[in-house]
């Protein structure tokens, strides 16, 4: 369940992860992530806090999601070229 990124946004999400903010970021996001599993096992309302670990998992995945659009646009352009 993955966010669909157009080129545009997946070149800027690029973009933005070599800045080493990014890193802090995503290390912040990590943490998070740990406390909300940590969380499912004792709260009582079980599906907010699942809900905030898919998010939060979507967020970790934006720059393999970025990385991915943008190659297979390259390999849709490629094999049009070979045509």
């Amino acid at each position: 369940m993955g966010l669909k990124l157009t080129k545009e946004q997946a070149r800027a999400l690029l973009e933005l992860s070599s800045h080493p903010q990014w890193t802090v970021l995503s290390n912040l996001l990590r943490l998070r992530l740990a406390q909300c599993h940590k969380a499912l096992e004792t709260t009582d309302n079980y599906r907010f806090e699942q809900g905030r670990v898919v998010e939060l998992r979507a967020l970790l995945d934006l720059e393999d999601s970025a990385k991915a659009v943008l190659e297979a646009a390259h390999r849709g352009t490629t094999r049009a070229a070979e045509l």
